[in-house]
């Protein structure tokens, strides 16, 4: 008896040797192809894993550019508001200005002289008035002053980019003034 249990001992160790060697063991082509498989699983994960990583560092710049320009957003918002505010305060004040232009040129409106005598009795009066120490670029900005001021247009330009000339419209004519006579000279336009 002890023999035959020890040769169903041995039977069974045999058997269970068996079972196992055919249950747990793959080929080597096998075993070689789960790790390539296993290699391009790890890569891929690695990669998904960058991926992720990049994803996360981009919606990071997103969400700062997106509030840098919230804050633009807001300070240009209140720059149109100021400015709104601006141009709403400067038209309330060009009605004023307008209305105070409109009545003073009821009371001084640029005019030309009516005639020459109109002109040279002008003249004769504003000669005197300028100051011939200054240069003839300030007699001529002194008399064009003085014109306006009794609402007359009077122009200066520069002769031949030698000197100042006063010109003005009197009736249908033009004429040019010598500031240092006094003369005055029919301009023809012809």
């Amino acid at each position: 008896m002890k023999e035959r249990k020890a040769w169903a001992t041995i039977g069974v160790v045999v058997l269970l040797l068996t079972v196992t060697a055919f249950t747990g063991c793959v080929s080597k082509s096998e075993y070689e192809a789960l790790q390539a498989n296993g290699a391009t699983l790890l890569q891929e994960n690695n990669s998904l894993e960058a991926d992720v990583a990049r994803t996360q560092s981009d919606l990071a710049n997103l969400q700062a550019d997106y509030d840098a320009l919230n804050a633009d957003y807001d300070t240009m918002k209140a720059d149109y508001d100021a400015l709104n505010t601006d141009y709403d305060g400067l038209n309330v004040n060009y009605g004023s200005v307008s209305e105070e232009l409109a009545e003073i040129k009821e009371v001084y409106p640029p005019r030309y002289f009516k005639d020459y005598d109109e002109l040279q009795n002008w003249l004769d009066k504003a000669l005197p008035e300028i100051d011939t120490d200054k240069t003839e670029e300030k007699q001529h900005l002194d008399l064009q002053e003085l014109a306006l001021l009794d609402g007359y247009i009077w122009s200066v330009y520069w002769e031949l980019r030698r000197y100042p000339v006063g010109c003005v419209i009197a009736g249908d004519s033009v004429y040019r003034i010598t500031i240092s006579t006094g003369a005055i000279h029919w301009v023809d336009l012809q």
